[in-house]
């Protein structure tokens, strides 16, 4: 379930989350007067214009994959309904270290895109939809490949002489 959160990330534990009361000459509590009602309006105005941007934005794209392991090309690939309003989506990636995306190719319609050079092993992906107004959907990850581990193997051995078979199913 979307939501929004607002929090202060240098919390002032006299302050926050304590019964109003005076204790050893130190006053705890939710005051009014501790609020700094400039700092909440800029937050608000942040968080408005961050939902404003994504209620302007296309949905975002569905079944974003992820192939190619074991090779030096990424291919991602995703789906999306028709929109008339919608320029074409951007495939994001960025290194497992980073924290933001770095990078970015364009593809005007919904599909598989490779990404020449760029590993699988090395990289985090998605895709967002961009608006022809500019507008741009939240990035939905990528999922990788899912394969069902190989068979087991039957060795036969008979005298000093073996033989393996994959068993088939």
């Amino acid at each position: 379930m979307p939501a929004v959160r607002f929090t202060e990330p240098l919390e002032d534990y006299n302050h926050q989350h304590q019964t109003p009361r005076t204790e050893n000459g130190i006053e705890y509590g939710d005051f009014e007067k501790y609020l700094n009602f400039t700092f909440m309006g800029d937050v608000a105005r942040d968080n408005a214009e961050a939902l404003r941007q994504l209620a302007l934005a296309p949905a975002p794209p569905k079944d974003a994959k992820l192939t190619g392991a074991v090779t030096p090309d990424a291919k991602v690939s995703w789906s999306a309904e028709d929109d008339s309003e919608r320029a074409g989506f951007e495939i994001l990636w960025r290194e497992t270290t980073d924290s933001r995306w770095t990078s970015y190719d364009f593809a005007a319609v919904a599909g598989e895109t490779v990404l020449k050079g760029v590993s699988t092993d090395n990289h985090f992906f998605a895709v967002r939809a961009v608006g022809k107004n500019g507008a741009r959907s939240i990035a939905v990850p990528t999922e990788m490949e899912r394969r069902p581990p190989p068979l087991p193997s039957r060795v036969t051995v008979i005298g000093n002489q073996w033989s393996v078979a994959r068993n088939q199913e």
